[in-house]
């Protein structure tokens, strides 16, 4: 299967990387910012325990169903599928329903693969898109200053149950999300972005399907 050149087709992905309302704009520099935070002694003790748990995690399967309400429609638009992490591979977001499509975003590439068609965008040719992968490995693996850099965080709950609040800061992220809500344990389980006009998009991850193929899900995204 050999990879086409992405020419005309990059808007495509775009669109693509928008189906994961994790990643919502730039973020090319991650420094530590916590520090810039108004947080209570209590609330960044929380942060630091909710952040370790999750970067404890190197390898996360999970199932999802995103829900996205648009104001200009009446019932919200529905996609479900399945989501592979692998810290030092990338992230692997394989839509089942309504349509079958797999947007697989590493460090330094995304693929979009359709049936045997396959779309690869290199890093040095969109360096603004491949910030939104920053965000989306950030929130997924517990690297909690890439987030402070560019939003401002409340953490609410406990270790056990926790939700975390963020407000972009910067002007492209205010561009396209008002906030957004981080829920989960060991692992985020349900995201919540509220849009600049009023559309929101929630996903809710549960545990990988004992029936889907993993191996096979795992070649396909990650082994080249």
């Amino acid at each position: 299967m050999k990879p086409r050149r992405p020419i005309l087709r990059i808007s495509k992905l775009r669109q693509a990387c928008k189906a994961l309302p994790l990643i919502a704009a730039c973020a090319l520099n991650a420094v530590p910012a916590l520090a810039a935070q108004s947080l209570s002694a209590t609330d960044s003790a929380l942060l630091e325990k909710v952040s370790a748990r999750l970067a404890a995690e190197t390898a996360v399967n999970q199932h999802f169903v995103q829900e996205k309400q648009l104001r200009v429609l009446k019932r919200p638009i529905r996609t479900e599928g399945s989501m592979l992490y692998r810290r030092e591979q990338g992230v692997c977001w394989h839509t089942q329903q309504p349509v079958v499509s797999t947007l697989v975003l590493g460090e330094q590439q995304l693929r979009q693969i359709n049936g045997n068609d396959e779309l690869v965008l290199k890093a040095e040719q969109q360096p603004a898109l491949f910030g939104f992968t920053r965000l989306f490995f950030a929130a997924l693996s517990g690297q909690v200053n890439t987030l402070a850099e560019h939003f401002q965080l409340r953490v609410s709950g406990d270790e056990q149950h926790w939700q975390l609040d963020l407000v972009p800061q910067d002007m492209l992220l205010q561009k396209f999300i008002a906030g957004m809500q981080l829920q989960g344990s060991a692992r985020v389980e349900q995201v919540r972005v509220t849009g600049r006009e009023g559309d929101i998009t929630q996903i809710v991850f549960s545990p990988f399907p004992g029936g889907e193929n993993l191996g096979d899900m795992e070649r396909r995204c990650f082994v080249r």
